[in-house]
């Protein structure tokens, strides 16, 4: 174990000192927020507040999930629970460099504050960041080191975005539909190749990051061009598309969970076909349900 490993070990162990079973519920709770949450928090923003705002979180959420998943398999760093049984942990799957939940607080959280462009919201947004990395290093998920590489990869995703959004959606908005679709389908294999080579083995959850980005961009066309959905409304409208979209994706998800998935080979296309169909339904499907039901400003196609 390098030196920086071992500091790292003793400053989550400094941290833990202070804990208690409550304090350990308070960061477990917390720390979804930069991961189970986020099942809810786009789709209220992406069909309840503003449609265009969700697409924009989703594309940068995914792209920020697949880039984070590609650097662990590189780096392929342990985590600090499995260094040293001292550190309190309920432990947790794969690689730790960098962290994914820090990585991910910083663009959910910065490009909000971005959109809503508030003094307080962008304190809090920091505050939201801070304690995120802050609740990973508690829970022995992760070192010091892999929530500062977590930040930095978020915070340069983050200025990007501020520095390109502009140009970039006026670039694609110029393109044709059938070029935006073949954007997307080469998106979707470039995020399949890419997992695959850097993967140890068989990585079937990048066959399930290319579906997501199949689905979610071709649901984001569909969405766009020929639902012209907004989520706009009167707020009893916003809430009920909310309130009926979410059983539906958790069922879907339940089911998903029941049927399982197939070992080896035959696991990547069923993965990579769930995950398709929930992009579609939260870009797409969920929109076009709410139009049905009249649940939007601009019922029906």
């Amino acid at each position: 174990m390098n030196g920086i490993l071992e500091a790292g070990i003793e400053n989550i162990l400094w941290l833990q000192q202070f804990q208690t079973d409550r304090s350990y519920f308070f960061w477990d709770v917390f720390t979804n927020f930069g991961g189970s949450y986020y099942l809810y928090m786009v789709p209220a923003l992406l069909w309840s507040v503003d449609y265009r705002m969700g697409l924009r979180l989703l594309l940068l959420l995914t792209a920020t999930l697949i880039l984070n998943s590609i650097l662990k398999e590189a780096f392929a760093a342990p985590r600090p629970f499995e260094l040293d049984a001292r550190i309190v942990s309920s432990g947790e799957i794969g690689y730790g460099l960098p962290s994914g939940h820090a990585q991910l607080a910083v663009v959910f959280w910065g490009v909000l504050a971005d959109w809503i462009d508030r003094k307080p919201f962008w304190i809090l947004a920091f505050a939201m960041m801070f304690l995120m990395g802050l609740s990973r290093l508690v829970l022995g998920v992760h070192f010091p080191t892999d929530v500062l590489a977590g930040w930095f990869l978020g915070g340069v995703t983050l200025w990007l975005y501020r520095l390109y959004r502009a140009e970039g959606e006026a670039w694609l908005g110029a393109l044709s539909r059938g070029r935006q679709l073949g954007l997307v389908t080469l998106a979707s294999a470039g995020a399949f190749l890419a997992t695959q080579v850097v993967a140890r083995e068989l990585n079937v959850p990048g066959a399930g990051a290319a579906g997501f980005v199949l689905g979610g961009g071709f649901g984001a066309v569909l969405g766009l061009h020929l639902l012209g959905f907004r989520g706009d409304g009167p707020v009893w409208q916003r809430g009920a598309r909310f309130l009926i979209g979410i059983p539906v994706l958790l069922l879907f998800l339940v089911l998903v969970g029941q049927a399982g998935i197939p070992e080896g080979w035959m696991g990547m296309p069923v993965v990579a076909l769930e995950l398709t169909i929930l992009g579609s339904f939260l870009a797409a499907g969920g929109p076009w349900l709410f139009q049905l039901l009249r649940l939007s400003s601009r019922p029906g196609f």
